[in-house]
């Protein structure tokens, strides 16, 4: 079979489609999925170049977000049979680790990522746990499903389970035009909550009004405090969703009122900025990490893509052959939404 793999960091060039043995059949509890489609994130990129405090084997296989149809089970998976269309998720736990018996997949010692850790989903066929496949709709196609995972689950766990937004409440989301960010904006809308967004981009501002954003604000020529207290009355806002870090964290501490909640699972721009401490003892901030989400959160959210509640925006699609076009694409930044991959 096929795969996306690398055998040394650096840039897209590196990306190679390698014909590599198919994996055998599923053992205990797994799953053989053919991989119809697959999505890139900005993980993507952080592997191809090479992650200081995680070390892949090489060669690797790339690639967290990823659809298809199950081809084969193995023993005691009885959740799926053959022929289901599913979307899979990335995190692998260990099911004995006092986090996953609490249900907190996401946080025990076991925790890792396909695609990060691990070998990827970017192949013609994978094994994967029977916990980490969920069926999809038949409205649901294979690029839709495989654009949705990792941004979707991420962005819930951020706004349902650690914030816990509420209607009527304002959430400021830094750098929209991402998939997170977008992710976010989409379930905060559905929440009944008002979205302030950030850009350096007018035409990303103007897409996430289209999607629901009630204003955007470009940091570039704004001051993005002062114009978050105009638009809430001199309140600050209640929640602040940042996955950028660096220069946009002040403006966190800053702008969130006195007794709302900063969340953040990405620091692109900067892992160390300054604390600003005693704004947040003084307003008495909670601020929340939060790192994908666990196995209920992952039901939650297939099952509002199932009914049509929530989709990601596909901004391109591209054919296998064109993977490292498709990774200039992404590294560019000039995308709404997400970059998909498909086989065929």
């Amino acid at each position: 079979m096929k795969a996306i793999r690398i055998h040394e960091h650096g840039g897209p060039v590196q990306l190679a489609i390698d014909d590599i043995a198919e994996p055998g059949a599923p053992g205990v509890g797994e799953v053989k999925v053919k991989v119809e489609a697959m999505a890139l994130n900005h993980l993507n990129l952080w592997v191809l170049n090479g992650m200081p405090h995680i070390k892949q084997d090489l060669p690797f296989i790339m690639g967290s977000d990823a659809a298809g149809e199950v081809v084969e089970v193995g023993q005691g998976v009885d959740s799926v049979v053959v022929g289901d269309r599913v979307i899979l998720c990335p995190i692998e736990f260990d099911p004995t680790s006092p986090e996953a018996l609490a249900g907190e997949h996401s946080m025990g010692k076991g925790f890792r990522m396909r695609g990060e850790h691990v070998n990827g989903f970017d192949s013609e066929y994978t094994l994967v746990k029977e916990y980490a496949v969920r069926k999809i709709a038949d409205t649901v196609s294979y690029p839709d499903a495989a654009a949705y995972g990792v941004i979707f689950l991420t962005a819930w766990r951020m706004l349902a389970s650690r914030a816990r937004i509420l209607p009527g409440e304002t959430v400021l989301i830094h750098g929209i035009g991402g998939g997170v960010s977008i992710a976010a904006l989409k379930i905060a809308n559905l929440m009944g909550a008002r979205v302030i967004v950030t850009s350096g981009q007018k035409w990303k501002i103007d897409a996430a009004e289209r999607a629901g954003a009630v204003a955007g604000i470009n940091y570039k020529t704004e001051d993005v405090a002062a114009r978050c207290y105009e638009l809430t009355g001199k309140q600050g806002v209640d929640v602040v969703v940042d996955s950028v870090g660096g220069s946009t964290w002040p403006i966190s501490v800053k702008t969130v009122k006195p007794g709302g909640r900063i969340v953040t699972c990405g620091a692109t721009a900067g892992n160390d900025p300054p604390a600003d401490l005693v704004r947040i003892f003084w307003k008495q901030i909670t601020i929340m990490g939060s790192t994908m989400g666990n196995m209920r959160e992952f039901t939650q959210v297939v099952e509002l893509l199932n009914q049509g509640k929530l989709a990601a925006p596909i901004d391109k699609v591209f054919k296998i052959e064109e993977v490292r076009f498709a990774y200039e694409h992404l590294k560019g930044e000039d995308q709404f939404g997400k970059v998909v991959l498909e086989w065929s």
